[in-house]
């Protein structure tokens, strides 16, 4: 999963926080606020997944889930 993919899981508010996290500029519109941040992150998707609480991680879980199509049992 590329940064762009794991951050347009998130809210605005939470990206909006991600900004703050990241010391970046935390106004604007939600394509920005991606676009900032997958600058910010430079394609490591683990310190993005540092950078996010328990919560961000389960809606992301949560999302993921069902996207996932598993072979039938």
């Amino acid at each position: 999963m590329r940064v762009r993919e794991l951050l347009t899981l998130l809210w605005k508010a939470d990206l909006e926080r991600l900004c703050r996290v990241r010391k970046l500029s935390a106004r604007g519109t939600v394509p920005e606020l991606l676009e900032r941040l997958a600058r910010s992150y430079r394609g490591q998707v683990t310190a993005v997944v540092n950078d996010l609480r328990r919560q961000d991680l389960l809606v992301i879980g949560a999302s993921m889930g069902t996207r996932l199509e598993l072979p039938p049992v």
